[in-house]
């Protein structure tokens, strides 16, 4: 007897109220991403042996790593041109191509201790897009190296993340405490969100009023902000349909 075992799909649904984002640089698969310098390599080249023996052999195109990645998850592009000022001492200023769009704050380096903060300046790039998701399965939220081999040197941080319990897309960035222009442009991959799932993985994107965007972002507690909004959640989901604890 065989069974057949059909696998859930999970939808990550992304909202934002910001119509160029949604318009122009929406949130996509990686597949849809794939650098062109990769696109523009041959399958294979042509060498010699010592004997004169010609082989054809793989190039990248061919990388099981490198399609297995880009056939993962999904990629947070940046929503508009921004310039960053660096200076020596971790100060920094910022401009964006609309002033209204965005902001980039810094936290206390007091939470991450003195070996990063007397070398880098944090940043964190806040993102227009919350994201839900019911299940609750984890993501790796990573640097999409390949995409930016030919990028200005930011550390884009790793982690691994729900959202369920928690929504914001925010970019936590590190940057060596120089002199420095950073141009980013619109467009460019900030991050690649990859589901540590085998399940089939959906994500829609969804244009919202401001006023259905503020009522989203759950930015309503001081600490333990995840704990908190777990706590809450589960035990919503938990009650008994009939009334019944």
């Amino acid at each position: 007897m065989f069974f057949f075992f059909r696998k859930k799909k999970i939808v990550v649904d992304a909202f934002t109220c910001m119509y160029t984002a949604h318009e122009y640089f929406p949130i996509q698969n990686a597949i849809k991403t794939v650098p062109d310098w990769w696109k523009s390599l041959p399958k294979e080249y042509t060498t010699a042996t010592d004997l004169g023996i010609s082989l054809n052999l793989p190039t990248m195109k061919k990388c099981d790593g490198f399609l297995d990645l880009f056939n993962r998850g999904f990629i947070l592009p940046l929503w508009s041109d921004v310039i960053i000022n660096t200076q020596d001492n971790g100060y920094y200023q910022f401009q964006w191509a609309n002033i209204k769009t965005s902001v980039i704050m810094t936290h206390d380096m007091r939470q991450y201790g003195s070996v990063i903060s007397n070398n880098f300046t944090h940043m964190k790039i806040i993102s227009p897009w919350v994201l839900r998701e019911k299940t609750g399965v984890k993501f790796v939220w990573m640097n999409p190296s390949w995409n930016r081999l030919f990028s200005d040197n930011l550390n884009i941080l790793p982690g691994v993340m729900d959202f369920k319990y928690q929504q914001d897309t925010n970019i936590n960035i590190l940057i060596e405490k120089k002199n420095h222009t950073y141009k980013l442009s619109a467009g460019e991959a900030m991050a690649h969100i990859i589901p540590l799932t085998d399940d089939k993985v959906e994500i829609k994107n969804h244009l919202i009023s401001e006023q259905e965007y503020q009522q989203k972002i759950a930015h309503f507690m001081f600490t333990s902000k995840y704990k908190r909004m777990k706590q809450i959640i589960d035990g919503r989901e938990s009650k008994c349909p009939f009334g019944f604890k």
